[in-house]
């Protein structure tokens, strides 16, 4: 594996980062995956992902729907009520390829086993540690 992303908060900012990335890894030939753990575990399992109060104004939101628009991302709803659709660009990094993991030490501690969406691997706490230690590159807290 080339690149593993961390994404450990309950931003859609961060969720919008790292799935981003990894697909634009993917798209270079790279070989990235995702691992889910703590918030952003939380957050799979009851698909509650909140804007960080710096981009949580409207305004903020409506901009990045229209940048999104612009640059072919996926965008729901319309009018004021616009902004980038999370659904979908999970869809797009399982489309491209991107494995996506949750962490399993926070998967057990959550009590999250069975309830996560589909594309999100539950392993076990040795693929955890292999997948960590053959990552080429990790990134956390994007």
């Amino acid at each position: 594996m080339d690149l593993l992303l961390i994404c450990s908060t309950a931003s859609a900012a961060s969720l919008a980062a790292n799935l981003l990335w990894a697909t634009e890894a993917r798209k270079a030939g790279m070989n990235p995956a995702v691992m889910f753990t703590a918030e952003a575990l939380a957050a799979l399992g009851d698909g509650t992902f909140v804007w960080p109060r710096g981009l949580s104004h409207q305004g903020a939101r409506l901009t990045i729907a229209d940048s999104a628009k612009r640059q072919g991302l996926p965008i729901m709803l319309r009018g004021e009520a616009r902004q980038l659709d999370f659904h979908s660009l999970f869809a797009r990094a399982q489309e491209e390829g991107v494995p996506m993991y949750a962490d399993p030490v926070w998967t057990e501690l959550l009590a999250l086993s069975g309830r996560l969406p589909v594309g999100v691997e539950e392993i076990d706490a040795s693929k955890g540690l292999r997948i960590l230690s053959e990552a080429r590159t990790i990134i956390g807290g994007l």
